[in-house]
């Protein structure tokens, strides 16, 4: 009788930590660090500050696909505006960025001025606003 007893304990002990770890799995999988940081471009005539998008799996499986499609989104959108930046408009260049959340929405804004390709001086006030809350970690440029 105190063998199965011990045997009982043994194995509700092991099922313990096996709900634990497999709580802190599925936790892990639906809530990866989001990382924002910001790419920082100084040269002559240029400087340009972009918003960056990383994910970090907290799980052994990874992280959820909504998070795929997040980071699709961001570099969609991010992208098409450093595109912009690169390719009609020349130096002098002087852009930030700031990621802020509003209203459960990602909002990405772009400041600054450069030259268009015409030589005029352009000032820069671009927003991107996303349907989803990027993280609750954001630094500020």
């Amino acid at each position: 009788m105190k063998k199965r007893k011990m045997i009982f304990c043994v194995v509700l002990f092991i099922l313990f930590f096996i709900g634990i770890w497999s709580a802190r799995e599925i936790y892990g999988y639906y809530n990866p660090n989001v990382i924002i940081s910001y790419r920082v471009e100084e040269k002559e005539d240029l400087y340009l500050s972009m918003p960056s998008y990383a994910i970090e799996a907290r799980s052994k499986f990874g992280y959820a696909n909504r998070y795929n499609e997040e980071m699709k989104d961001w570099w969609t959108a991010t992208n098409e505006v450093e595109v912009w930046l690169r390719t009609e408009l020349k130096k002098p260049i002087n852009v930030t960025s700031n990621v802020e959340i509003v209203d459960g929405k990602t909002v990405i804004t772009y400041k600054g001025t450069a030259l268009s390709l015409e030589n005029e001086t352009i000032s820069i006030d671009k927003q991107i606003v996303m349907d989803f809350v990027v993280s609750k970690n954001i630094p500020k440029e």
